[in-house]
């Protein structure tokens, strides 16, 4: 089951993103979309309840895609951008 908020227009909630987080098998966070205190949270609600953790810089599929990749894979939570930089 894949369940999916918009963070960027709720209220920031500890309560209800702990909620969400405990009854999830994954935590992305698209860091383009939300602010740095839900970013925050969700980042300690996940290490707390043991969730694979992932972040997108982008909320497009493939930036999510990748994010999902890297948190079933074990890797590391945020991977740079790979455009190389003239």
């Amino acid at each position: 089951e894949i369940s999916t908020r918009d963070w960027s227009s709720d209220v920031c909630s500890s309560d209800l993103l702990k909620r969400e987080i405990r009854n999830t098998d994954i935590v992305v966070v698209c860091i383009d979309a939300i602010h740095h205190r839900i970013s925050q949270l969700a980042n300690h609600h996940a290490k707390r309840y043991d969730k694979p953790l992932a972040i997108a810089n982008v909320s497009s599929n493939t930036g999510v895609e990748r994010a999902i990749g890297r948190a079933l894979n074990g890797d590391p939570a945020y991977a740079a951008s790979s455009k190389k930089i003239n």
